[in-house]
């Protein structure tokens, strides 16, 4: 859905779904996680909705640019 909504510039969706994702640890090790578009994990980088240090949301991307 993230795809999507990142695609036709959706606002609304990309924040809800980003919020999904970064509160979801499972959402984050997934397999689906790991096959998000370019487009859509620059989103998610630079959203606000992160629970987590700049640290560790460069970790956790890293991780999963090194897949």
């Amino acid at each position: 859905m993230l795809e999507v909504a990142v695609q036709y510039n959706l606002t609304k969706l990309i924040d809800k779904c980003i919020e999904l994702i970064v509160t979801d640890d499972h959402i984050l090790e997934s397999e689906e996680f790991r096959k998000l578009s370019p487009q859509a994990a620059l989103e998610l980088a630079k959203h606000d909705s992160w629970n987590l240090h700049e640290d560790e949301i460069f970790e956790t991307m890293y991780r999963w640019a090194a897949v």
